[in-house]
């Protein structure tokens, strides 16, 4: 029985024990963003779009096929005073009668002067245009994540941080409280410590605010919740480039899209300029006629292949109104400005490229210089640690170092998630 009762309180105590805390990861909210995100899902949409685009362009390669049939009672009005007559399908007979007729015909475009291969170039060249714009929302989203992900970790690390500080001030200040009942320090120390602690207090509410901010904007993203309370956020891999990160205008998604949209505009443009030519294509048509003057049955019997037609056709637009010119000059308007778009885009592209290189050496080298004061620190630490004994004076001398060298530890890691962030964002801005 006793063997039962411990084991269940042994299960009680594990049961009861600490909730492992959620581990948060630079690739793991970066691959949630990316399954989730509606941009990324609306632009593969548009994929789709000029895809179906492209099938009905090659459609127009294909001939079309017509068929018509109409069964009529046609009764006349003018007691056979007036000639037979044929309008479109229908026979216009100078008796009543009972007639069925079936028109089948057949048409093909021989020669259109490259309309239609321009048609069909112009919708291949958007569908280009929308895998690009795929990789642009890709890319776009990576640079969000990273400045998101970055301020939820440097958030994380202040709010432990602080919370090493809290208990190195709470044991300051009751060594201070110690050393004033003793008469060995005046109450204005007391009350700096104090003063200390609240400060203390209030940089860690203002850092878990701004975690759970940080957080609430990953949701966004990744549309999963996080609580503030129970998470782990893991610092950025470590990848550096060994060499500097060029920037290449053609690896820019920007760059293609804008290429396939001026491309797409060409084309169009000279399918539109064709259209004043002739267009030459052939036909053929076959008519089926059955008629009866007194009943319809005995007219189906009448029915028969009446004609066969063969021909060749051409068609000129010789006046439209100078429609066809306003339309090329559209075109000619529209590609100046995704031009004029194409350039402006690049040379921010190019400009935030060369910030954030920039950016990166700056803080490589702030986070070298960083790292040299903290070992400063460290050493001094270690050699106040060394001369403590048990005395309280030397001992809250102690601790103020200690404190000291969790907030330039601190500084550092600032420094280094931003160094970080930088060298992930121009990864990313530089492959496009």
């Amino acid at each position: 029985m006793r063997r039962v009762f411990a084991l269940l309180l042994f299960c009680f105590v594990l049961s009861a024990g600490p909730v492992r805390a959620e581990t948060l990861s630079y690739y793991g909210v970066l691959s949630d963003a990316l399954s989730q995100s509606y941009d990324i899902r609306l632009a593969r949409a548009d994929v789709n779009l000029t895809q179906n685009e492209i099938r009905n362009s090659l459609t127009d390669y294909l001939p079309t096929l017509r068929g018509q049939a109409n069964m009529e009672y046609m009764r006349d009005l003018t007691s056979g005073q007036t000639p037979v007559a044929v309008v479109g399908t229908t026979t216009i007979p100078n008796a009543t009668r009972f007639q069925n007729a079936i028109y089948l015909s057949a048409n093909y475009t021989v020669i259109d002067f490259g309309v239609r291969g321009h048609q069909l170039g112009a919708a291949r060249h958007r569908r280009s245009a929308a895998i690009a714009a795929v990789h642009q929302s890709r890319r776009d989203l990576k640079i969000q994540v990273i400045d998101t992900y970055a301020e939820a970790l440097l958030n994380y690390r202040a709010l432990k941080a602080k919370e090493r500080v809290l208990d190195i001030e709470r044991e300051l200040y009751d060594m201070r409280k110690r050393l004033y009942d003793a008469g060995r320090v005046s109450r204005v120390e007391v009350a700096e410590e104090a003063l200390a602690l609240a400060r203390t207090f209030d940089e860690i509410h203002e850092a878990k605010q701004g975690l759970i901010a940080a957080l609430r904007a990953l949701s966004t993203y990744t549309h999963k919740e996080y609580l503030p309370d129970n998470i782990d956020v893991q610092l950025f891999p470590e990848e550096r480039a060994t060499e500097p990160v060029t920037f290449v205008v053609e690896n820019m998604p920007e760059y293609r899209l804008y290429q396939s949209q001026i491309e797409a505009k060409k084309r169009e443009l000279q399918a539109v300029r064709r259209q004043r030519l002739p267009q030459f294509s052939i036909y053929t048509n076959f008519y089926m006629y059955g008629f009866d003057q007194n009943d319809w049955v005995r007219a189906l019997g009448n029915f028969k292949g009446r004609t066969i037609a063969f021909g060749i056709g051409a068609a000129l637009p010789i006046f439209d109104g100078f429609k066809n010119r306003v339309e090329c000059e559209r075109k000619q308007l529209e590609i100046s400005r995704l031009e004029i778009e194409r350039d402006k885009t690049l040379w921010k592209l190019q400009d935030k490229h060369a910030r954030l290189s920039t950016s990166a050496k700056l803080l490589n080298k702030q986070l070298e210089l960083k790292d040299g004061v903290l070992s400063q620190v460290t050493q001094k630490v270690v050699m106040v640690r060394r001369l403590t004994d048990t005395q309280i004076a030397q001992r809250t001398d102690y601790l103020t170092q200690q404190s000291r060298l969790i907030e330039d530890e601190l500084e550092r890691d600032r420094t280094r998630v931003q160094e970080l962030a930088s060298c992930k964002k121009l990864h990313v801005l530089s492959e496009g």
